[in-house]
């Protein structure tokens, strides 16, 4: 079934099936005209999303030695 779409092996189809997906919010948020000048923001599955609690903890970012 693969060979027909010249995928002769599944996991590495299935692997560049998620790196696609996995790049597709990145090419979003660098060439989509709607966000254009937006900073600061957190994006999830090319939408704006809300970061997590850990993304926002400054005790953590401190131990981990980010700082904002």
């Amino acid at each position: 079934m693969f060979s027909r779409y010249g995928f002769h092996n599944p996991e590495k189809h299935i692997a560049e099936i998620y790196l696609i997906r996995g790049a597709a919010t990145t090419c979003y948020i660098a060439s989509h005209p709607q966000v254009k000048g937006m900073i600061g923001n957190y994006f999830m599955d090319s939408n704006i999303a809300e970061p997590s609690s850990q993304a926002k903890d400054a005790e953590l970012a401190k131990k981990l030695g980010i700082s904002a």
